[in-house]
């Protein structure tokens, strides 16, 4: 077998491979991922270049399984203007199911 049927034969394999992957019966790898929303009050407590580290306080309390998450900083983009101790209108996802991102801090638009 010659170089060129080599490489012919590696490219038809590679994508088969691939297009196997593509298949809508193919499980999705780390998901479907649910996710448990809380609202509450994000306070920045560390900057770094566009992002930050903020604690995060519930309206409501974290299910106990989730009371780890309790004295936790969430990495979130920073809003505009931000100074260390700014509190900010947040939201904070925790996964339930799955493998994907564990937490998801998103701060509102509206902020304090």
């Amino acid at each position: 077998m010659g170089s060129k049927n080599i490489k012919k034969s590696f490219l038809i394999a590679a994508m088969a491979i691939l297009l196997h992957g593509c298949q809508k019966n193919t499980p999705i790898v780390g998901g479907p991922c649910e996710y448990v929303s809380y609202d509450g009050t994000a306070t920045l407590e560390k900057k770094e270049n566009d992002t930050g580290l903020f604690s995060f306080v519930p309206k409501d309390k974290f299910q106990e399984s989730q009371e780890f998450l309790k004295n936790r900083e969430f990495e979130a983009k920073l809003p505009n203007g931000s100074k260390i101790g700014s509190k900010y209108d947040a939201s904070l996802q925790i996964i339930t199911k799955g493998t994907c991102t564990p937490w998801i801090l998103t701060i509102k638009e509206n902020n304090k």
